[in-house]
C-alpha cells in the first residue's frame, strides 16, 4: 500500500482505537487509504456495529497471540482440493517452517503447537482474504511501487474458503466481514500496530507513546493515561502486601519459641525483637504490629503444622 508519513500511519492506529472503544459516531470521519466507494459498513448504525464487532474479534485474537497472526519464522502453505473452477474446489492452508520450506521440505511438525499463534483461526482467515483480494499496483516516475485496495463492496471478492468460528458462510454480513479484515490489514501494515494496547483497569484501547521493550514482562499489564494513578496505587499495594506476607512468615518462624516465663516478657514484644534481628535496616517493627497481625501469624503457624502432619 502507499507509503505514508509517520503521522498518517499513526492515525490508522488511533482511528482503530477509537473504533474499538465505540459505539461509533456515524458523523465522525475515519480515514484509511481505500479506493472506490469507501467503507460502506460505516454508513449505518447496525452495519457499523457488526463491523466493529468483527474488528474487535480480530484485534482481540491478535493480542491473545502475542500481537502476531502466526508464529515467528513460519509461512502459509496452501493447496487446492477438488476440480479447479468448480463449486467443489477449495483451498486448504497449513503452516510451514520457513527454514524447511526454503530447503524444499514442508515440515509443519517443527512448529511449536503450544504457541497460541499456531492454533488460531487468525492466520487462516488472513491468508484467505489476501488470496481473494488483490491489491491495486501503481508506480511513480522513479519506478517506486505503491499498493492500495478497492472497497470490497465495489470489488466484490469471491466467497471465502476459511472463516472464524463466529460467522457462517451464508451470513448476510459478509461485506462487513471483508471490510473489517481489510481495516485490520491496513492497521497491521501501518508500521505502528504494536503501539495499540488495552488497559487492564478500564478495558479501553489506547495508543502507546513508544513500543514496549522487547523481552520485558509487564506483570501488572498495560494501563492508559487515565488509569496511570490507579496503576501506581496498585503497585504500592502489591509492595505492601508482599512485605506484610514476608513479615508474617518471619513471625511464624519464631512464634513457637516464646515461653510463658517472666524473663521472656510479652509475646508480641519478644517476637518483634526477634524479627528485628532479621529485618533490613529501616524496617523495624514493634509489638503493636505483631498484635495487629496475630490472627494471620497463627494461621501461618497452623498451616505449617498441618503440612508437617
Amino acid at each position: 500500500m502507499k507509503i505514508l508519513t509517520f503521522n498518517d500511519n499513526l492515525e490508522v492506529v488511533e482511528n482503530t482505537a477509537r473504533l474499538l472503544n465505540g459505539p461509533l459516531p456515524l458523523s465522525q470521519h475515519y480515514w484509511l487509504p481505500l479506493l472506490g466507494v469507501g467503507w460502506t459498513s460505516l454508513r449505518g448504525e447496525e452495519s457499523s456495529e457488526v463491523f466493529r464487532g468483527f474488528l474487535l474479534e480480530l484485534v482481540s485474537e491478535w493480542m491473545r497471540c502475542g500481537k502476531r497472526v502466526m508464529p515467528e519464522e513460519t509461512t502459509v502453505y496452501a493447496s487446492g482440493v477438488g476440480l479447479p473452477n468448480s463449486d467443489r474446489f477449495a483451498w486448504h492452508a497449513h503452516l510451514a517452517s520457513e527454514k524447511f520450506l526454503k530447503s524444499g521440505k514442508i515440515m509443519s511438525q517443527e512448529i511449536d503447537q503450544n504457541d497460541p499463534a499456531a492454533q488460531t483461526w487468525l492466520w487462516r482467515v488472513y491468508w484467505d482474504w489476501n488470496h481473494r483480494n488483490k491489491p491495486n499496483v501503481w508506480f511513480r516516475h522513479d519506478g517506486q511501487l505503491y499498493l492500495n485496495y478497492t472497497s470490497p463492496a465495489q470489488s466484490r471478492p469471491s466467497t471465502p474458503d476459511m472463516l472464524p468460528p463466529f460467522i457462517e458462510s451464508g451470513s448476510p454480513y459478509m461485506n462487513q466481514w471483508d471490510e473489517s479484515i481489510l481495516w485490520f490489514l491496513l492497521f497491521l501494515n501501518s508500521r505502528h500496530a504494536q503501539l495499540l494496547d488495552r488497559c487492564v483497569h478500564c478495558d479501553r484501547y489506547f495508543v502507546r507513546k513508544r513500543r514496549p521493550q522487547r523481552g520485558v514482562d509487564y506483570k501488572r499489564g498495560p494501563n492508559c493515561g487515565k488509569c496511570k494513578g490507579r496503576a501506581s496505587i496498585q503497585r504500592t499495594q502489591c509492595t505492601r502486601d508482599r512485605r506484610k506476607h514476608q513479615r508474617v512468615k518471619l513471625a511464624a518462624d519464631v512464634w513457637g519459641q516464646w515461653k510463658p516465663m517472666r524473663h521472656y516478657g510479652r509475646r508480641a514484644n519478644w517476637v518483634a525483637e526477634k524479627m528485628n534481628q532479621k529485618l533490613p535496616e529501616g524496617q523495624a517493627i514493634t509489638g503493636r504490629w505483631v498484635t495487629q497481625h496475630q490472627q494471620e501469624i497463627e494461621a501461618e503457624v497452623q498451616r505449617r503444622n498441618h503440612a508437617k502432619s
